[in-house]
């Protein structure tokens, strides 16, 4: 058989700061038992609320569906504080810690510059108001934009090693360490002139460690990168030691019966993942139940 020959050159893309964090994070949440439930919410009402919301305001009042959609899920979370938590399991001697925190910080993910993603932080959400979750969003964006990005995550990474070695824990922190410095993928370092500017650039302009450290909870919007589609996402990370992700679809028309008519509504679906040592179905329904409310007042949202 005669061999076709290739066009193109093989590619091979080592990986950079980026990759190695959500590999090493996502790896560790892999090892929890996942669940995954998909909730469709009918969003007909709230997106008629969101629009008179809106109503009169300019540009920098606005506030965005995805901040509303966010704290929807932050009060609902509310309605079971065992949501809102960190877990610390031994296998070994079968012994496990869950840790109820009382702010709720939401990490979610935003484009950068280059269409990857980071994830980033927005902390104490249940606290915050709409128009202060906006106003926080957007000055995550501004310094998304004025940042060297990998010099954060560079950062980000030094820290996590430094608690796994506080925790007694040397082997990953050393294959870490010989892998950035000698290893296939290791890192470029940053020139003089990068790292300056990053230590010069005013601290409202710049990303740090806090921006991106761990939350409590993950709420991603996958809708918001396919819209007008009719899919919904299935299963998303579980990032150890957080007990609960939220991944959000892509807002559908879709055919319900409603008092023994057929008619068209908007349809949010929501995929809801949790760690089954942590939680049961029965913390969930508590979730699900308190965010059903949320969609069907939709009014709620002028109190935030």
């Amino acid at each position: 058989m005669k061999k076709i020959p290739n066009t193109e050159k093989d590619r091979s893309l080592s990986f950079d700061i980026l990759r190695k964090i959500v590999s090493s994070s996502t790896s560790f949440g892999w090892k929890a038992p996942h669940v995954a439930y998909v909730y469709e919410a009918d969003a007909t009402e709230l997106l008629d609320a969101f629009q008179l919301l809106n109503d009169g305001k300019n540009d920098e009042e606005k506030i965005s569906f995805n901040t509303i959609v966010i704290k929807i899920i932050v009060e609902s979370i509310k309605a079971e504080p065992r949501l809102n938590a960190h877990i610390s399991f031994n296998k070994w001697f079968c012994s496990g810690h869950i840790k109820i925190i009382n702010g709720i910080d939401v990490n979610t993910p935003v484009l950068l510059p280059n269409k990857e993603a980071i994830t980033v932080k927005i902390p104490d959400c249940g606290a915050k108001s709409l128009a202060e979750i906006e106003k926080h969003i957007k000055k995550l964006m501004i310094r998304i934009n004025t940042t060297n990005t990998g010099i954060t995550l560079l950062k980000v990474g030094l820290k996590d090693t430094f608690e796994h070695m506080k925790r007694g824990d040397f082997f990953h922190p050393m294959g870490r360490f010989l892998g950035l410095k000698f290893g296939r993928d290791r890192l470029k370092k940053f020139s003089k002139k990068e790292k300056d500017k990053y230590k010069n650039t005013e601290d409202d302009l710049r990303l740090c460690t806090d921006d991106i450290n761990m939350g409590t909870v993950t709420v991603s919007n996958l809708g918001a990168s396919v819209r007008g589609t009719a899919g919904s996402p299935v299963l998303i990370d579980l990032v150890s030691p957080q007990v609960l992700a939220v991944g959000i679809g892509a807002l559908q028309h879709k055919p319900v019966i409603l008092d023994s008519q057929i008619i068209s509504r908007k349809i949010i679906p929501f995929c809801i993942v949790f760690d089954h040592r942590a939680l049961d179905f029965g913390h969930i329904s508590k979730l699900i139940n308190q965010m059903d409310f949320f969609f069907r007042h939709s009014k709620v949202i002028n109190a935030w």
